[in-house]
């Protein structure tokens, strides 16, 4: 099921710097959206950064913070993928008297 995050950025803050136009004309900006395992005391699931592109981030700078998140939903309990739930109950063993395997 999909999840509603509505998300808050103070366009002030993005660096014009890094907008690229794309073959359509049309002007982007990479934004990168950390979100947190738990809500803050303020209810936002997380935040808002610019991306500064792959050679700027390995010479250490980050992008700008440009506001957070909320969810419009609440958080559905996380389940782990191939999680293992033990029986509970003993194991059956069956004793077969009749039983001629060799082993």
């Amino acid at each position: 099921m999909p999840t509603l995050i509505k998300l808050k950025i103070d366009v002030t803050k993005l660096d014009k710097n890094l907008f690229f136009k794309a073959k359509s004309g049309a002007v982007y900006a990479d934004l990168d959206f950390w979100m947190n395992d738990e809500d803050d005391q303020y209810g936002q699931c997380g935040m808002i950064r610019q991306d500064v592109g792959a050679e700027r981030r390995k010479a250490g700078e980050k992008g700008n913070i440009l506001g957070n998140g909320k969810l419009l939903q609440p958080r559905q309990p996380t389940q782990t993928q191939n999680s293992f739930k033990p029986n509970s109950q003993a194991p059956t063993i069956i004793e077969d008297e009749d039983d001629d395997i060799p082993f």
